[in-house]
């Protein structure tokens, strides 16, 4: 279900990019000229929707081999411009994971429920000829939760209890540039979070606290501006995880 989301979504993305790009090729620079799609409006207010989707990332627990973690987030995020060139945003909605411990054959499943957090965005050097910049974005998000499933020994226990939280941070450094209605980046990125959870399964009881194996990691993206207030984007994480998000931005 998951894998089917993440490919209507890019669908849809590459359509907005199909129409924009003709109709840019078609008014040329008489309207763009000049204009850099990625920069950061001053008193702007935007609002959007964001699916975070996190395929594989190894975990470290305090004791015992490493930890497989799949997760996914569906978010809204809104964010404000108070300086030129400056983001903040909050993100709200709601999460789940899964952990594979796979040297204790123990597998454990979160309940559905709130992730909340935020960040900042900033443009640090703009390159004006050349149509590039480098920005910075860092963020925290946290995802309280319970204990949904938990398998021991190929063992179900759907009843089991317990509590789960992952905390994650991540700043990124990346460089941006622009072609007409459409900008793509890249860049490095400092990953890490701390996840701790209990749990009591037909009287089998467990804990750990666990961070990210590999804290360092690349990113891609590419933001499509379908006009000039509406934004949708793809960005992919390699090394420190394997992930992707997707989303919808529409600013006012």
């Amino acid at each position: 279900m998951k894998n089917i989301f993440v490919v209507i979504a890019i669908i849809l993305c590459l359509t907005f990019f199909t129409k924009n790009e003709a109709q840019a090729l078609v008014v040329g620079d008489e309207i763009i000229a000049g204009k850099s799609y990625s920069a950061i409006p001053f008193n702007t207010f935007q609002l959007g929707g964001i699916v975070e989707l996190v395929f594989d990332k190894d975990l470290e627990p305090d004791t015992g081999n490493d930890i497989a973690f799949k997760g996914s987030r569906y978010l809204v995020k809104g964010t404000i411009s108070p300086l030129e060139n400056v983001d903040i945003y909050v993100k709200i909605g709601a999460g789940r994971d899964e952990l594979d411990d796979g040297g204790n054959d123990v597998e454990i499943k979160s309940e559905v429920d709130l992730a909340y957090g935020g960040g900042l965005r900033a443009n640090l050097i703009t390159w004006e000829d050349s149509g590039m910049h480098l920005g910075l974005d860092a963020q925290f998000l946290r995802f309280d939760s319970g204990i949904d499933t938990v398998t021991i020994s190929s063992t179900r226990y759907d009843s089991a209890a317990g509590n789960y939280t992952a905390d994650q941070w991540q700043a990124a450094l990346f460089l941006v540039k622009d072609f007409f209605q459409v900008s793509v980046y890249g860049g490095g990125q400092y990953s890490d979070s701390s996840i701790e959870y209990d749990y009591d399964a037909g009287g089998q009881r467990g804990s750990d606290e666990t961070e990210n194996s590999d804290v360092f990691g690349a990113l891609a993206g590419i933001n499509i501006y379908v006009t000039d207030t509406v934004i949708c984007f793809i960005e992919g994480h390699l090394l420190d995880e394997t992930s992707i998000s997707v989303g919808l931005n529409a600013r006012f």
